[in-house]
């Protein structure tokens, strides 16, 4: 099993002096000391992807999929490749209230929900103990028997290169094929 949260590098960047509140020429430079030869080619994808998303939401995306997404989906596509054990990928798309919002999913907000332990940085929702009850029965359904599927999710298919399935876990659990999709994955291929 593995997976990702949504907007992990807002709980990374967020030390990052008006990361929040970007701007493009802001978004650019920040970008430029992540991945200084490709930002030209990165930005113009994310932004087809999501149109109205504000310069810092773009950082986010991007620096998330950069420092955690790549990598998740390269290890899960080898792992799967091998042939062994099957393999389940995540993504948890829950979005805390913590900080007014701002963190959206952060870097470790799957830890408290996964031992369904009430941290503040859920936040106050009440949408927490849900998405919680989900993830907990999940993991303990995989560690007992190697399968995480349970009542409290959709039906979460084995993790392959063409289908990519993936389980979002939020209030209202999906179950979606190549979330990131080939552009996305493609302009990280030399990366």
């Amino acid at each position: 099993m593995i997976g990702t949260c949504e907007t992990e590098a807002t709980f990374v960047a967020s030390a990052i002096p008006g990361v929040f509140d970007l701007d493009e020429q802001q978004m650019q430079s920040l970008l430029a000391t992540l991945l200084p030869a490709t930002v030209e080619d990165v930005v113009p994808i994310y932004r087809r992807r999501s149109p109205k998303a504000s310069p810092s939401e773009l950082f986010f995306a991007i620096a998330t999929d950069l420092m955690f997404g790549m990598d998740t989906i390269r290890l899960a596509d080898r792992k799967s490749a091998q042939g062994g054990a099957p393999v389940y990928m995540y993504q948890l798309t829950y979005k805390t209230d913590c900080l007014g919002g701002k963190l959206r999913t952060p870097h470790t907000l799957d830890i408290p929900l996964v031992f369904n332990n009430d941290h503040a940085i859920l936040g106050s929702n009440a949408e927490r103990h849900c998405v919680a009850e989900q993830m907990a029965t999940s993991w303990a359904a995989f560690a007992r028997t190697g399968n995480p599927n349970n009542p409290t999710i959709p039906h979460w298919p084995v993790y392959d290169q063409n289908r990519r399935a993936t389980l979002r876990f939020d209030a209202d659990p999906q179950t979606v094929e190549d979330p990131v999709g080939a552009e996305i994955r493609g302009c990280w291929r030399d990366v």
